[in-house]
């Protein structure tokens, strides 16, 4: 069960990775659109966050000094970040910068990228 956890993270980490690079522009209009139209847009991500962290960590909440371990630091980064946002919503606009460019989410989706093929690795 814990590999197939690690492989879904990886998988959709690789997804999520691959559509901010090769989508940028779509996606900092999305969001750029979505917190200027809706004030309660927090909620909305909170809602969609929230559910993949809790089930990471309520079947992947191990703490080696391994590759696992980077799986459970993101079910806990989505779990804080779903939390928040559900709590204060409006967090979205005080951390989102006023103008998301399409440079932020290939950096993003760099990051997402490198992270779910390192868990993917760990799960070989």
């Amino acid at each position: 069960m814990i590999v197939s956890v690690e492989r879904c993270v990886a998988l959709l980490l690789i997804v999520l990775g691959v559509s901010h690079i090769v989508q940028a522009a779509m996606w900092a209009s999305f969001f750029t659109e979505l917190r200027e139209r809706r004030a309660d847009a927090g909620l909305l991500i909170g809602c969609l966050t929230l559910p993949f962290g809790l089930a990471v960590l309520a079947t992947h909440n191990i703490w080696v000094a391994d590759f696992p371990i980077l799986t459970t630091i993101v079910g806990w980064g989505w779990t804080f970040k779903g939390s928040l946002y559900l709590i204060y919503p409006r967090t979205l606009n005080h951390i989102a910068p006023r103008r998301l460019t399409p440079a932020k989410f290939i950096g993003g989706g760099i990051i997402a990228l490198i992270l779910g093929a390192l868990i993917a690795f760990g799960t070989l």
